[in-house]
């Protein structure tokens, strides 16, 4: 029984301690997100202490998605892509993982059509030259 109890209050402070981190991300007047920003909480915070945060590159290059959520047709705009050997764009469902689009990026803006696709949540992976991004994309009904 007491080795339950102290399994049982191990737990519970550890899933505390890892709820206080979290992931918040900015967007645009347009829905973009345009940021994503990793907060990590120390383990005691007074009023005046703050937790660090760290911000998300991709390969030095602005990446917007929009609309987003979407009726299937998505629009992918990545800035400066002089001197990138290989960006590539993939999205599967976040339910089963299938693969439902991919593409080689070769313009700056690449239109993606996924109106086929039944609605839901998909995930999005953009890599450029060996560095990746997600992005959740909700398809609407």
């Amino acid at each position: 029984m007491r080795a339950l109890l102290i399994t049982y209050l191990l737990t519970i402070s550890f899933v505390s301690i890892q709820a206080q981190n979290s992931i918040s991300y900015a967007y645009d007047a347009a829905g973009n997100r345009v940021k994503r920003e990793i907060v990590l909480a120390t383990k005691s915070l007074s009023q005046e202490a703050l937790p660090e945060i760290f911000t998300e590159e991709v390969a030095k290059r602005n990446i917007k998605i929009y609309p987003n959520p979407t009726d299937g047709f998505l629009k992918v705009e990545i800035e400066n892509l002089d001197g990138i050997k290989n960006c590539t764009i993939t999205i599967s469902a976040m339910t089963t993982g299938k693969y439902v689009y991919k593409k080689k990026v070769i313009q700056n803006v690449t239109d993606i059509d996924i109106s086929n696709e039944p609605f839901g949540v998909y995930v999005m992976l953009i890599d450029i030259d060996g560095e990746y991004t997600s992005w959740k994309i909700m398809k609407k009904q």
